[in-house]
Protein backbone atom coordinates (compact mmCIF):
# COMPACT_ATOMS: atom_id res chain seq x y z
CA UNK A 1 0.00 0.00 0.00
CA UNK A 2 2.85 2.37 0.70
CA UNK A 3 4.00 2.62 -2.92
CA UNK A 4 0.54 2.51 -4.25
CA UNK A 5 0.18 5.78 -1.95
CA UNK A 6 3.41 7.12 -3.42
CA UNK A 7 2.75 6.47 -7.36
CA UNK A 8 -0.89 8.42 -6.60
CA UNK A 9 0.85 11.27 -5.29
CA UNK A 10 3.61 11.02 -7.92
CA UNK A 11 0.28 11.42 -10.73
CA UNK A 12 -1.08 14.15 -9.26
CA UNK A 13 1.76 15.88 -8.65
CA UNK A 14 3.28 15.41 -12.27
CA UNK A 15 -0.07 16.47 -13.68
CA UNK A 16 0.04 19.63 -11.77
CA UNK A 17 2.70 20.71 -13.51
CA UNK A 18 1.69 23.85 -15.57
CA UNK A 19 3.33 23.50 -19.00
CA UNK A 20 0.73 25.95 -20.88
CA UNK A 21 2.27 28.56 -18.43
CA UNK A 22 5.39 27.34 -18.42
CA UNK A 23 6.02 27.16 -22.06
CA UNK A 24 4.27 30.33 -22.51
CA UNK A 25 6.16 32.54 -20.44
CA UNK A 26 10.04 31.04 -21.72
CA UNK A 27 8.84 31.35 -25.06
CA UNK A 28 6.91 34.26 -25.33
CA UNK A 29 6.71 36.02 -21.63
CA UNK A 30 3.23 35.50 -21.93
CA UNK A 31 1.20 33.85 -19.01
CA UNK A 32 -1.56 32.50 -20.91
CA UNK A 33 -3.89 33.12 -18.04
CA UNK A 34 -4.43 36.06 -18.84
CA UNK A 35 -4.98 35.96 -22.68
CA UNK A 36 -8.22 34.56 -24.67
CA UNK A 37 -10.25 32.49 -22.36
CA UNK A 38 -7.41 32.15 -19.37
CA UNK A 39 -6.93 28.52 -19.54
CA UNK A 40 -3.52 26.72 -19.15
CA UNK A 41 -4.20 23.72 -21.99
CA UNK A 42 -3.96 23.10 -25.46
CA UNK A 43 -6.74 25.36 -27.14
CA UNK A 44 -5.93 28.53 -25.64
CA UNK A 45 -2.38 27.75 -25.72
CA UNK A 46 -2.61 27.53 -29.50
CA UNK A 47 -4.95 30.76 -29.20
CA UNK A 48 -1.89 33.09 -27.12
CA UNK A 49 1.39 31.08 -28.80
CA UNK A 50 0.19 30.02 -31.97
CA UNK A 51 0.64 25.88 -32.93
CA UNK A 52 4.02 25.35 -32.95
CA UNK A 53 4.08 25.84 -29.45
CA UNK A 54 0.24 25.19 -28.82
CA UNK A 55 1.75 21.54 -29.85
CA UNK A 56 4.43 21.60 -27.23
CA UNK A 57 2.24 22.27 -24.50
CA UNK A 58 -0.01 19.40 -25.86
CA UNK A 59 3.47 16.75 -25.94
CA UNK A 60 4.67 18.18 -22.32
CA UNK A 61 0.64 17.96 -21.13
CA UNK A 62 0.80 14.45 -22.66
CA UNK A 63 3.80 13.01 -21.40
CA UNK A 64 3.29 14.17 -17.57
CA UNK A 65 0.49 11.89 -17.91
CA UNK A 66 2.34 8.90 -19.05
CA UNK A 67 5.60 9.43 -16.74
CA UNK A 68 3.36 8.14 -13.95
CA UNK A 69 2.05 4.99 -15.53
CA UNK A 70 5.67 4.29 -16.53
CA UNK A 71 6.84 4.15 -13.21
CA UNK A 72 4.45 2.04 -12.32
CA UNK A 73 4.75 -0.34 -14.47
CA UNK A 74 8.12 -0.71 -13.60
CA UNK A 75 7.94 -0.74 -9.90
CA UNK A 76 7.71 -4.05 -9.56
CA UNK A 77 10.61 -4.49 -11.68
CA UNK A 78 12.70 -2.28 -9.33
CA UNK A 79 11.48 -3.24 -5.85
CA UNK A 80 10.11 -6.93 -6.42
CA UNK A 81 7.03 -7.03 -4.57
CA UNK A 82 6.12 -3.37 -4.43
CA UNK A 83 2.53 -3.71 -5.73
CA UNK A 84 0.77 -7.14 -5.37
CA UNK A 85 0.25 -8.63 -8.74
CA UNK A 86 -3.63 -8.51 -7.92
CA UNK A 87 -3.52 -4.94 -7.75
CA UNK A 88 -1.46 -3.23 -10.53
CA UNK A 89 -4.33 -2.82 -12.81
CA UNK A 90 -6.31 -0.90 -10.48
CA UNK A 91 -2.78 0.95 -9.38
CA UNK A 92 -2.73 2.13 -12.50
CA UNK A 93 -5.98 3.46 -13.29
CA UNK A 94 -5.45 5.24 -9.74
CA UNK A 95 -1.92 6.96 -10.70
CA UNK A 96 -3.61 7.98 -14.68
CA UNK A 97 -6.19 9.28 -12.64
CA UNK A 98 -4.85 10.88 -9.81
CA UNK A 99 -2.50 12.39 -12.97
CA UNK A 100 -5.63 13.69 -14.66
CA UNK A 101 -6.85 14.90 -11.92
CA UNK A 102 -3.80 17.23 -11.62
CA UNK A 103 -3.78 18.81 -14.73
CA UNK A 104 -7.38 20.04 -13.67
CA UNK A 105 -7.17 21.12 -10.26
CA UNK A 106 -3.18 21.63 -10.05
CA UNK A 107 -1.93 22.26 -6.79
CA UNK A 108 0.56 24.56 -8.30
CA UNK A 109 -2.35 27.06 -9.38
CA UNK A 110 -4.53 27.04 -6.43
CA UNK A 111 -6.65 23.77 -8.25
CA UNK A 112 -7.69 25.63 -11.17
CA UNK A 113 -6.78 24.18 -13.99
CA UNK A 114 -7.57 22.57 -17.33
CA UNK A 115 -9.64 20.20 -18.84
CA UNK A 116 -7.23 17.24 -19.00
CA UNK A 117 -7.64 15.99 -22.53
CA UNK A 118 -3.55 16.23 -23.38
CA UNK A 119 -2.97 14.99 -20.08
CA UNK A 120 -5.83 11.65 -20.36
CA UNK A 121 -4.65 11.04 -23.76
CA UNK A 122 -0.89 10.89 -22.58
CA UNK A 123 -1.92 8.17 -19.69
CA UNK A 124 -3.79 6.00 -22.18
CA UNK A 125 -1.11 6.04 -24.69
CA UNK A 126 0.20 3.81 -22.35
CA UNK A 127 -2.71 1.56 -21.38
CA UNK A 128 -3.59 0.83 -25.05
CA UNK A 129 -1.90 2.69 -27.75
CA UNK A 130 -4.16 0.98 -30.25
CA UNK A 131 -7.33 2.76 -29.03
CA UNK A 132 -5.03 6.48 -28.06
CA UNK A 133 -3.95 7.15 -31.43
CA UNK A 134 -7.81 6.85 -33.08
CA UNK A 135 -9.20 8.47 -30.42
CA UNK A 136 -6.82 11.06 -31.37
CA UNK A 137 -7.22 10.73 -34.98
CA UNK A 138 -11.21 11.43 -34.05
CA UNK A 139 -9.94 14.63 -32.39
CA UNK A 140 -7.84 15.35 -35.78
CA UNK A 141 -10.41 14.87 -38.28
CA UNK A 142 -13.12 16.92 -35.84
CA UNK A 143 -10.99 19.58 -35.24
CA UNK A 144 -9.14 20.19 -39.07
CA UNK A 145 -12.77 20.12 -40.35
CA UNK A 146 -14.76 22.00 -37.79
CA UNK A 147 -12.28 24.34 -36.26
CA UNK A 148 -14.08 23.31 -33.13
CA UNK A 149 -11.88 21.96 -30.43
CA UNK A 150 -14.21 20.93 -27.46
CA UNK A 151 -16.40 18.71 -30.15
CA UNK A 152 -13.06 16.78 -30.74
CA UNK A 153 -12.06 16.63 -27.54
CA UNK A 154 -15.94 15.41 -26.65
CA UNK A 155 -16.00 12.66 -29.45
CA UNK A 156 -12.14 11.56 -29.01
CA UNK A 157 -13.10 11.16 -25.65
CA UNK A 158 -16.39 9.22 -26.16
CA UNK A 159 -14.44 7.08 -28.50
CA UNK A 160 -12.03 6.24 -26.19
CA UNK A 161 -13.24 3.42 -23.97
CA UNK A 162 -15.21 1.69 -27.20
CA UNK A 163 -12.37 1.37 -28.96
CA UNK A 164 -10.74 -0.32 -25.74
CA UNK A 165 -13.74 -2.60 -25.90
CA UNK A 166 -12.72 -3.42 -30.14
CA UNK A 167 -9.08 -3.78 -28.60
CA UNK A 168 -10.54 -6.16 -25.70
CA UNK A 169 -8.09 -4.35 -23.28
CA UNK A 170 -8.70 -4.71 -19.62
CA UNK A 171 -11.33 -4.84 -17.90
CA UNK A 172 -9.89 -2.47 -15.33
CA UNK A 173 -8.13 -0.12 -17.77
CA UNK A 174 -11.87 -0.25 -19.81
CA UNK A 175 -13.70 1.19 -16.90
CA UNK A 176 -11.27 4.34 -16.02
CA UNK A 177 -11.81 4.80 -19.98
CA UNK A 178 -15.49 5.54 -19.32
CA UNK A 179 -14.83 7.49 -15.88
CA UNK A 180 -12.31 9.89 -18.10
CA UNK A 181 -14.61 10.00 -20.64
CA UNK A 182 -17.47 10.83 -18.23
CA UNK A 183 -15.13 13.43 -16.14
CA UNK A 184 -13.84 15.26 -19.55
CA UNK A 185 -17.95 15.50 -20.08
CA UNK A 186 -18.18 16.95 -16.55
CA UNK A 187 -15.43 19.16 -18.09
CA UNK A 188 -16.74 20.14 -20.69
CA UNK A 189 -20.40 21.09 -19.55
CA UNK A 190 -20.30 24.71 -20.37
CA UNK A 191 -18.58 24.30 -24.34
CA UNK A 192 -21.50 21.86 -24.61
CA UNK A 193 -24.09 24.74 -24.02
CA UNK A 194 -22.20 26.61 -26.40
CA UNK A 195 -21.90 24.22 -29.00
CA UNK A 196 -25.89 22.63 -28.74
CA UNK A 197 -26.69 27.20 -29.32
CA UNK A 198 -23.92 27.88 -31.79
CA UNK A 199 -21.75 29.93 -30.03
CA UNK A 200 -19.04 27.88 -29.76
CA UNK A 201 -15.43 29.71 -30.32
CA UNK A 202 -13.31 28.14 -33.00
CA UNK A 203 -9.73 27.04 -32.36
CA UNK A 204 -8.32 29.47 -34.72
CA UNK A 205 -5.07 32.34 -33.65
CA UNK A 206 -6.63 35.92 -34.05
CA UNK A 207 -6.02 37.93 -31.70
CA UNK A 208 -8.89 40.26 -32.64
CA UNK A 209 -11.08 37.43 -31.60
CA UNK A 210 -9.44 37.58 -27.93
CA UNK A 211 -12.31 39.83 -26.37
CA UNK A 212 -14.69 37.55 -27.74
CA UNK A 213 -12.76 34.26 -26.27
CA UNK A 214 -12.37 36.12 -23.15
CA UNK A 215 -16.25 37.26 -23.15
CA UNK A 216 -17.21 33.60 -24.14
CA UNK A 217 -15.31 32.19 -21.11
CA UNK A 218 -16.41 34.58 -18.79
CA UNK A 219 -19.69 33.62 -19.33
CA UNK A 220 -17.92 29.89 -18.63
CA UNK A 221 -16.64 30.96 -14.87
CA UNK A 222 -19.97 32.04 -13.74
CA UNK A 223 -21.25 28.87 -14.65
CA UNK A 224 -19.28 26.33 -13.43
CA UNK A 225 -19.86 26.22 -9.33
CA UNK A 226 -16.62 27.54 -7.24
CA UNK A 227 -15.79 29.92 -10.24
CA UNK A 228 -13.45 27.64 -12.24
CA UNK A 229 -11.97 28.20 -15.33
CA UNK A 230 -13.00 26.89 -18.69
CA UNK A 231 -11.78 26.04 -22.22
CA UNK A 232 -10.45 23.22 -23.92
CA UNK A 233 -6.91 21.01 -22.81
Amino acid sequence: MFWIFILVIIGYLSGSVPYGIVIGKKFKGIDIRKTGSGNIGTANAVRALGPFLGGMVFLCDSIKGAIPILLTLGINKWFPGAIPQNLVNLTITLVGFASILGHNYPLFLGFKGGKGIATSFGVFVILDWRAAILSLLVWVIIVTTTKLSSLGSLMGSISLPILMIVFKSPKEFIIFGFIASAFAFYKHRANIGRLLKGEEKKIVRNRKSDDGDKMADDGDRKSEAGGQKSDNG
